[in-house]
Order: structure tokens, then C-alpha cells, then sequence
């Protein structure tokens, strides 16, 4: 589950943000208006410029002269999305072959779990029979009537 599941939390991210970079407050300054701690404040301004690396933000021909013109922030996004919080791998997680294999077993015999799962076991791959129903259910190959 997300960290915030408020629609307008990106957008408050965004104006918290532009007063840091374009009204040159302190992230102290910032993040007492906003209500967060100031480390908060430098997680959202590394996210905000990792999300518009691709944009020009200094003046390299003339680098004493400050950056305060808001024409150069026009084309900026604002706007800091929440980040899921749910991992991407998991590291007990059943390998893509034994998934594979499940799934060409149930096509070729079209038994139900168990018969796949002495089939596994006597092929050498270790895996719970559990496993075998959840690989069935998610790839949507088992019969479940309604109740």
C-alpha cells in the first residue's frame, strides 16, 4: 500500500517544492509550512529532480547571475507522484521454471494440483502443493464455481 492515498498529496509535493527552489526558502521554512520533517522535504527535491533530470536549470554561459526567472520553470513538472511501496522482487519467491513447468504440466495432462505436484516431486523440484494451487489460480487454470 501506497504511503499516502490522498489524489492531491503530488500536487501539495509540487508547491512544497516550488517554494524551495523558486521562492528560495530553507527547507526548514518549507517543511514547517507543509507540516513534514526538512529530511522529508530533501527526499521530495531528489525525487523532483531525478523526475526532470532532462531539464536545463542553470545558466552555464553566465553562472553569477541567479536563476530567478520563472520562464525557465515553465516547462518543469510539478507534480511528485507516490510511489508504490510494494517490493518488485521477493526473495523466497518460486523461480520462473518451476512456474513454467506447472503450467505446461496442467496444459499437457489437464489434472487438478495434486497430480501436478507428485508429478514435480518425482521429476526432482521441490515445491509445496500450496504453491502449485496459487500458480493455478493466478494464471486463472483452476475450475472455481460460485458458491
Amino acid at each position: 500500500m501506497a504511503y499516502c492515498t490522498s489524489p492531491y498529496a503530488a500536487k501539495a509535493r509540487g508547491l512544497a517544492i516550488k517554494a524551495l527552489i523558486i521562492e528560495h526558502k530553507t527547507s526548514k521554512e518549507v517543511a514547517e509550512q507543509v507540516g513534514v520533517h526538512r529530511v522529508t522535504i530533501w527526499r521530495w527535491k531528489k525525487k523532483w529532480e531525478v523526475q526532470n533530470k532532462h531539464m536545463q536549470l542553470t545558466n552555464d554561459n553566465r553562472p553569477h547571475r541567479p536563476i530567478g526567472k520563472v520562464s525557465r520553470f515553465e516547462s518543469v513538472r510539478w507534480s511528485i507522484p507516490t510511489l508504490p511501496s510494494t517490493p518488485h522482487t521477493h526473495p523466497t519467491r518460486i523461480s520462473e521454471t518451476i512456474v513454467k513447468r506447472v503450467l505446461e504440466l496442467r496444459a499437457a495432462h489437464n489434472r487438478c494440483a495434486e497430480v501436478i505436484w507428485h508429478q514435480l516431486r518425482q521429476e526432482g523440484l521441490r515445491v509445496s502443493l500450496s504453491s502449485v494451487k496459487r500458480i493455478l489460480d493466478r494464471y486463472h487454470c483452476t475450475n472455481h464455481w460460485p458458491k
